[in-house]
């Protein structure tokens, strides 16, 4: 395979899993509540040309505005939880090394 440590790649799968969900979640939330954002900033949803050229450009606003939100919001997150799990992993690995190193004094 590889041949990396597991915890790296694991970490790296929690970090980029994180991140790619996050930034997944900000657009997708922007067309969910459409019709909220778009009479929030005024645009109205009658059939006239210049009320839907309105909430078009509204919506595409926000969606450009949420993706890079998002995006930033999740790698910090996701950086975050990796370096929570590395911490995790490196408290457990200090511990064993101690327990194992305490059974070898008290065999000798």
């Amino acid at each position: 395979m590889c041949r990396r440590p597991s915890k790296v790649i694991f970490g790296l799968f929690i970090r980029i899993f994180v991140r790619e969900t996050i930034a997944a979640a900000g657009p997708l939330l922007v067309l969910y509540f459409e019709k909220e954002i778009a009479s929030h900033f005024g645009a109205s949803f009658a059939s006239n040309i210049g009320d839907a050229f309105d909430k078009a450009v509204i919506i595409m606003l926000a969606i450009f505005v949420a993706s890079i939100v998002a995006y930033v919001v999740g790698a910090l997150i996701g950086v975050w939880l990796e370096a929570l799990f590395m911490c995790f992993i490196n408290c457990c690995r200090d511990r064993r090394k101690q327990r194992t190193s305490a059974r070898r004094v008290a065999a000798a």
